[in-house]
């Protein structure tokens, strides 16, 4: 039975384990019967690597890296199981990290290469003696009780649970997928990584619980078999790869599609958006139309675009925020600040979508116009800013500005138009 570690110290001789991974260098796992992957590990890298510490946020590189290396590692666990191999997680401190996507900043949590399993970790809550479950499972967590430190339950899991605390909160499950098999077991003790002894144990009775559940890892031959297949075997292993191929064109084409469809309800989310996205939607409609954009230092739901003759800062306004005397104040006192910065005079606008939850038919009209109560800001409707990113090219950042500052009459139905063009569907559909 082949035994590799991924991102696991263990005070174990060289000979013990077939391979020593990292999580951060992506390797096959084509060798391995039995993988012992220690989600924890990986943290302190993260950690570093943050452009923000509270909460821990990654930079855009550094988030591209992280999603990149899991989906290779959630490639290689599905290999994994499907050759007939054991997976073991162990289950750390529930702990995120956020990712910068196309969309938003969001929390990349340590069970992301388990997807599409659905699997989550909370704080362990008291230190009751646990409740083991039966064999072999009873053995492993008796023999090799010294060798656990459980660090957190498992509110959701799959599978069946094989270890519980003394409130019946999970700690471990065993989930069968035939012809591999998923075990996640609570944290190992940190002594483990020191304690050759006891790192041997834990080691032990691992391969002999994996032993008793009855299903053999993978099929191992010796090589000269391949050179002397028959022709049944030969046709099997040709049909075998033309299907490789073709799901390998497949997942091109459905990544290809997916990529397609999560950019275009990105910038949906000026028609249909309700929360911050949509701040994030309307400042990538102008980097689109290549004006430079930045997200305000101070306030962080305004952005400031660079013009050619002046700065705009750029605010969304969501379903739950009044454009009243404070938020009017709020927005002079960026712009102050702003123009102060760049030494360039900068106007306001105001990108509507608090009519968001309605459908375009239901909502009442409104037309572009000044901010009342302020100089040398304006509204855009939302549905408006996304006709004009629709157009192409269209106007210019420093056009649209100018025909706002004209109350340009014509502006709000074309810009409309486009809209609804996006969202009606062809006559002959």
């Amino acid at each position: 039975m082949n035994i590799s570690t991924l991102d696991l110290a263990l005070a174990l001789p060289p000979h013990s384990l077939d391979a020593v991974l990292s999580f951060d260098q992506p390797a096959s796992l084509d060798r391995a019967d039995v993988l012992i992957w220690n989600p924890a590990g990986l943290y302190p890298a993260l950690e570093a690597a943050c452009e923000r510490a509270d909460p821990p946020v990654l930079g855009v590189g550094a988030s591209e890296w992280l999603l990149a290396t899991s989906r290779h590692w959630r490639e290689q666990f599905k290999r994994l199981l499907a050759a007939g191999g054991t997976l073991v997680a162990l289950v750390p401190a529930p702990r995120t990290v956020g990712v910068h996507t196309l969309q938003d900043i969001l929390p990349y949590d340590w069970s992301d290469p388990l997807w599409p399993r659905r699997v989550r970790s909370q704080p362990i809550d008291g230190a009751a003696l646990p409740r083991q479950a039966g064999e072999p499972f009873r053995t492993l967590f008796t023999e090799a009780a010294r060798c656990f430190q459980p660090c957190a339950t498992l509110a959701e899991a799959p599978g069946a649970g094989i270890l519980e605390d003394g409130q019946g909160m999970t700690l471990a499950s065993y989930a069968s997928e035939p012809p591999g098999r998923l075990l996640l077991l609570p944290a190992l003790a940190p002594d483990l990584a020191q304690d050759e002894a006891g790192a041997a144990l834990f080691l032990q009775e691992l391969r002999r619980c994996i032993e008793r559940l009855g299903q053999r890892s993978g099929v191992r031959l010796a090589g000269w078999l391949d050179l002397q297949r028959g022709p049944a075997d030969e046709q099997l292993h040709a049909r075998r790869a033309q299907c490789l191929r073709e799901r390998h064109a497949l997942d091109l084409e459905l990544q290809e599609l997916d990529r397609a469809m999560a950019e275009r309800d990105f910038f949906k989310q000026l028609l249909a958006g309700e929360g911050l996205g949509a701040g994030l939607a309307a400042a990538e409609v102008f980097r689109r139309k290549s004006a430079p954009v930045h997200a305000d230092w101070v306030e962080k739901d305004l952005h400031i675009v660079e013009l050619d003759q002046r700065n705009l800062l750029l605010k969304v306004r969501l379903a739950d925020e009044p454009l009243d005397a404070a938020a009017l104040r709020r927005l002079e006192e960026a712009r102050v600040r702003v123009a102060d910065y760049f030494s360039r005079p900068t106007s306001i606008l105001v990108a509507d979508c608090a009519d968001n939850a309605l459908p375009p038919s239901a909502r009442a009209p409104r037309r572009h116009a000044v901010l009342e109560g302020l100089d040398d800001a304006y509204v855009l409707n939302g549905l408006h800013l996304y006709g004009w990113h629709l157009e192409t090219p269209g106007d210019s950042p420093d056009r649209l500005l100018q025909r706002l500052m004209q109350a340009d009459a014509d502006l709000s139905d074309s810009l409309l138009r486009a809209t609804l063009r996006g969202l009606t569907p062809p006559a002959d559909a």
